[in-house]
């Protein structure tokens, strides 16, 4: 199980009747940093709006695989990185 910390980037889904009206633009999920650990399964979050502009999501619940989304869509995961193949630069 991956902990979260600090500075550690997730993406983030909004509740589907969250109050900026920006989200409801653009299809999640957005890109994020924790910014606050509550515990394994809840953080405080600086999610990155699609305009590049920070807003802030508290008590956001961290799901992992195998976890089941909420219904209401408000979660965060932590965000995978890709494997580049060898040889070929970053």
């Amino acid at each position: 199980m991956t902990r979260p910390t600090v500075g550690r980037v997730v993406l983030f889904t909004p509740a589907k009747d969250d109050t900026n009206p920006v989200f409801a633009l653009y299809k999640p999920p957005f890109a994020a940093l924790v910014s606050y650990v509550l515990s394994d399964a809840s953080v405080n979050l600086m999610v990155i709006d699609p305009e590049g502009k920070p807003v802030s999501r508290t008590c956001v619940r961290l799901i992992r695989d195998g976890d089941e989304k909420p219904a209401d869509g408000r979660y965060c995961e932590i965000a995978k990185t890709e494997t580049m193949p060898k040889g070929v630069a970053a």
